[in-house]
């Protein structure tokens, strides 16, 4: 197992900690909304903003964890009747332009937190500057270009 897949692994193991954390907060949190709502007409003013903020963390950690398993959705219909070889070259190919893209997007998502415009804007109900919340979208690339990069390493190696 080399350097990349263990750092990948490791990664992994918080991130599935991380999305069950995310999914137990946001569960207690609308749930006790919900109570303090309905039975007691005095909800949290801070519930929705933050469940959202905790949904959106929760999705792209998942997705950062479903990408470097390869469980993402993938059409597979014109790969299928490739032979070995073809299909190698096809994994290479698209794990190749999926490092690229999160690369690109990891590059310009920390561009985009560095901006003084990111740093202005704050989340009304809990004072705080959006860039806290919006950290998660450099985070995810950073993540999924780690991934894909050790998606590409493992499919030019041809490991699976």
């Amino acid at each position: 197992m080399n350097f990349l897949h263990r750092i990948v692994t490791l990664v992994e193991k918080v991130e599935r900690m991380l999305c069950i954390l995310f999914a137990l907060a946001f569960t207690c949190l609308v749930v006790v909304n919900v109570v303090l709502r309905y039975a007691f007409g005095n909800p949290l003013y801070f519930a929705e903003e933050v469940s959202v903020i905790l949904m959106i963390w929760m999705t792209l950690f998942a997705a950062s964890l479903l990408l470097g398993r390869r469980e993402l959705v993938a059409v597979t219909i014109l790969t299928e009747p490739l032979p070995r070889w073809g299909n190698r070259a096809a994994a290479i190919a698209v794990d190749a332009l999926t490092v690229a893209i999160v690369v690109t997007f990891a590059w310009f998502s920390i561009a985009w937190m560095r901006a003084p415009a990111s740093q202005r804007d704050l989340v009304l109900a809990l004072d705080i500057p959006k860039w806290y919340p919006y950290l998660i979208v450099p985070i995810f690339f950073s993540l999924a270009s780690l991934k894909a990069l050790n998606n590409l390493a493992t499919s030019i190696g041809g490991r699976e």
